[in-house]
């Protein structure tokens, strides 16, 4: 499974689903339990990335 930021949307409580079944894209619902999980981790990783731009 791939997902991308660009394909989620916190706000909306939704995300997208690309290349789904018959090559196409979805929309569906992000589940409450996993939102807060998953800002965790977006911000974590972002914290990484910006540390190994500045070195």
């Amino acid at each position: 499974m791939e997902l991308r930021i660009k394909d989620i949307d916190f706000a909306q409580s939704q995300m997208v689903i690309r290349c789904g079944k018959g090559g196409k894209d979805r929309v569906t619902l992000l589940p409450n339990s996993v939102i807060e999980p998953l800002q965790i981790h977006i911000q974590q990783v972002r914290l990484v990335h910006q540390q190994d731009v500045e070195r």
